[in-house]
């Protein structure tokens, strides 16, 4: 392995990781951000073209419920080292798991798969596929429609 594919792979391991931290501090722009300007993101609600329309899509899909006066909400994406696979041309694509932690404990699980490409000498998301396999019937996310049984 070149040492080139050693910084690619962490650029996008880097990558990932400000996509979380955005997405649990609610930093929806840095999230928004992470994908390229024809980027999509798809969940197993909604399919989003574009940083702003992922941006705006996310602030009208994603309220979290209330909680309670003076109860702050807690989300941690706990997501496994990703399975890379880089492409050649400026182009990758990764597999990897994730669960969330919230004020209930375990609130979900699912998987992530990206495309990604290398524009303006940064990794983005192309497209980024979240898939909820489980959901918490308590989770403080509205429910995804997933089948828990």
């Amino acid at each position: 392995m070149e040492l080139s594919e050693l910084i690619d792979r962490e650029k996008i391991r880097q990558l990932m990781l400000a996509y979380a931290s955005a997405g649990d501090r609610g930093k929806l722009d840095g999230l928004a951000n992470s994908f390229a300007p024809d980027g999509v993101l798809e969940t197993n609600l909604f399919k989003l073209t574009g940083p702003q329309a992922i941006k705006e899509g996310l602030m009208r899909q994603v309220g979290l419920k209330p909680l309670g006066e003076n109860v702050r909400p807690i989300v941690h994406h706990h997501v496994t080292p990703p399975d890379i696979q880089l492409l050649g041309n400026g182009q990758a694509r990764s597999r990897s798991y994730f669960t969330v932690m919230t004020n209930v404990g375990l609130d979900h699980h699912g998987s992530y798969v990206d495309t990604l490409v290398f524009l303006d000498g940064q990794w983005l998301f192309k497209h980024r596929i979240a898939r909820l396999d489980w959901q918490s019937p308590d989770s403080i996310f509205p429910s995804a429609g997933v089948d828990n049984a």
